[in-house]
């Protein structure tokens, strides 16, 4: 192990702490060149939560301290929670979409979603362009829609809604849907299948515009 360079060993511990907090507790064990590689910042940029409640209702100081360690160093998860939180439960509206969007950066799936839910419901036309760039990476990365809806479906009735979204009047598609000297700035794409709606398949011609101005009346209703 000594013989290993600074920066494998540091990215040995941040893959075992990504996987699991437990191995990671466990490799700290194993000897001192573990032991202060787990102290550094880049691994609390990776590791993982699963073992922390979503929404926890006491949390001990150490608890309380590797939480906040994670967000000050980018944690996915951890911005991803704690934006949720804020965004729909503590009113805090701009800091919760700021961390969901750095979440969705870094590439949180139901980050990304949320994110992209809230710039097609509440944003002018580059918020919502940007959200539907965001929501794009779904076909490319092969996520399932619905899976990922039920999961930040599970996560909002962990908490207190006190913020629900409304989409605007309107719908922000038609105009490109059925115009064609506007797919520059919304570009379509023609196919026959998606599978956005509660039932698992829907066969209809349609194009991704149409897929997520669906998917928003879906997240709206999700919220009510």
């Amino acid at each position: 192990i000594k013989s290993l360079p600074h920066e494998l060993l540091l990215e040995v511990v941040s893959r075992v702490a990504s996987l699991s907090l437990y191995d990671l507790l466990n490799a700290k064990l194993i000897c001192k060149d573990f032991l202060n590689a787990a102290k550094e910042d880049y691994v609390f940029q990776h590791v993982s939560m699963d073992k922390f409640p979503v929404v926890p209702w006491k949390l001990n100081e150490e608890s309380y301290l590797f939480i906040n360690r994670c967000l000050e160093n980018g944690n996915a998860e951890a911005l991803y929670r704690e934006g949720m939180k804020e965004y729909f439960s503590y009113k805090k509206q701009e800091f919760g979409i700021e961390k969901l969007k750095k979440a969705a950066e870094k590439g949180h799936v139901d980050a990304s979603y949320v994110y992209g839910m809230i710039s097609l419901c509440l944003g002018n036309d580059g918020l919502k362009q940007e959200g539907l760039k965001v929501l794009s990476s779904f076909k490319s990365r092969g996520f399932r829609i619905k899976q990922c809806r039920e999961r930040v479906k599970g996560f909002l009735g962990l908490l207190w809604v006190n913020n629900i979204v409304a989409r605007k009047q309107g719908s922000w598609h038609a105009k490109a849907c059925s115009n064609r000297e506007n797919t520059k700035e919304f570009p379509i794409e023609r196919k026959q299948r998606w599978q956005s709606s509660e039932e698992e398949d829907i066969i209809v011609s349609t194009c991704d515009l149409c897929l997520w101005d669906h998917e928003v009346d879906l997240f709206c209703n999700m919220l009510q």
